[in-house]
Protein backbone atom coordinates (compact mmCIF):
# COMPACT_ATOMS: atom_id res chain seq x y z
CA UNK A 1 0.00 0.00 0.00
CA UNK A 2 0.91 3.47 -0.90
CA UNK A 3 0.51 6.84 1.22
CA UNK A 4 -0.80 9.83 -0.79
CA UNK A 5 -0.77 13.62 0.53
CA UNK A 6 -3.97 15.30 -0.22
CA UNK A 7 -3.32 19.32 -1.47
CA UNK A 8 -5.35 22.00 -0.44
CA UNK A 9 -7.46 21.95 -3.42
CA UNK A 10 -8.63 18.57 -2.45
CA UNK A 11 -6.58 16.90 -5.14
CA UNK A 12 -4.87 13.49 -4.85
CA UNK A 13 -1.44 12.85 -7.17
CA UNK A 14 -0.91 8.85 -8.36
CA UNK A 15 2.93 7.98 -8.61
CA UNK A 16 3.75 6.43 -11.48
CA UNK A 17 3.65 3.04 -10.63
CA UNK A 18 -0.18 3.89 -9.87
CA UNK A 19 -0.97 5.09 -13.19
CA UNK A 20 1.35 2.05 -14.84
CA UNK A 21 -0.64 -0.74 -12.99
CA UNK A 22 -4.30 0.88 -13.98
CA UNK A 23 -2.96 1.10 -17.15
CA UNK A 24 -3.48 5.13 -17.93
CA UNK A 25 -1.62 8.25 -19.02
CA UNK A 26 -1.95 11.99 -19.76
CA UNK A 27 -5.67 12.06 -20.83
CA UNK A 28 -7.29 8.91 -19.98
CA UNK A 29 -10.05 8.87 -17.60
CA UNK A 30 -10.37 6.67 -14.74
CA UNK A 31 -13.94 5.79 -12.94
CA UNK A 32 -13.90 6.22 -9.06
CA UNK A 33 -16.51 4.25 -7.28
CA UNK A 34 -16.93 5.00 -3.35
CA UNK A 35 -17.60 0.99 -1.67
CA UNK A 36 -19.91 1.29 1.47
CA UNK A 37 -17.12 -0.11 3.65
CA UNK A 38 -15.15 3.50 2.82
CA UNK A 39 -12.71 2.18 0.23
CA UNK A 40 -12.46 3.50 -3.32
CA UNK A 41 -12.23 1.44 -6.06
CA UNK A 42 -10.65 2.68 -9.05
CA UNK A 43 -10.97 1.74 -12.87
CA UNK A 44 -9.74 2.98 -15.97
CA UNK A 45 -12.29 3.80 -18.63
CA UNK A 46 -11.67 1.87 -21.87
CA UNK A 47 -11.53 4.18 -24.81
CA UNK A 48 -12.02 7.46 -22.99
CA UNK A 49 -8.72 8.67 -23.64
CA UNK A 50 -9.35 9.98 -27.17
CA UNK A 51 -7.36 13.10 -27.43
CA UNK A 52 -3.94 13.44 -28.83
CA UNK A 53 -1.82 12.75 -25.81
CA UNK A 54 -3.19 9.05 -26.18
CA UNK A 55 -2.45 8.95 -29.62
CA UNK A 56 1.07 10.28 -28.58
CA UNK A 57 2.01 7.96 -26.11
CA UNK A 58 5.11 5.48 -27.09
CA UNK A 59 4.24 2.11 -27.56
CA UNK A 60 7.06 -0.67 -27.34
CA UNK A 61 9.11 -0.68 -30.12
CA UNK A 62 7.80 2.70 -31.83
CA UNK A 63 9.28 6.28 -31.46
CA UNK A 64 7.66 9.41 -33.19
CA UNK A 65 9.35 11.76 -34.62
CA UNK A 66 8.60 15.46 -34.13
CA UNK A 67 7.40 15.84 -37.30
CA UNK A 68 4.52 12.89 -36.27
CA UNK A 69 3.87 14.48 -32.84
CA UNK A 70 3.14 17.72 -34.95
CA UNK A 71 0.78 15.75 -37.31
CA UNK A 72 -1.06 13.87 -34.04
CA UNK A 73 -1.29 17.22 -32.34
CA UNK A 74 -2.67 19.27 -35.37
CA UNK A 75 -5.60 16.31 -35.83
CA UNK A 76 -6.27 15.98 -32.38
CA UNK A 77 -7.05 19.67 -32.32
CA UNK A 78 -9.05 19.79 -35.77
CA UNK A 79 -10.87 16.33 -33.63
CA UNK A 80 -9.93 14.08 -36.31
CA UNK A 81 -8.35 11.88 -33.78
Amino acid sequence: MSMHIVTATGRIILGPDILQHLGVGPGDRVSIDARPDGRLEIMPVPGAGADATAAVRRREGCAHSIGDIDAIAADGWARRV
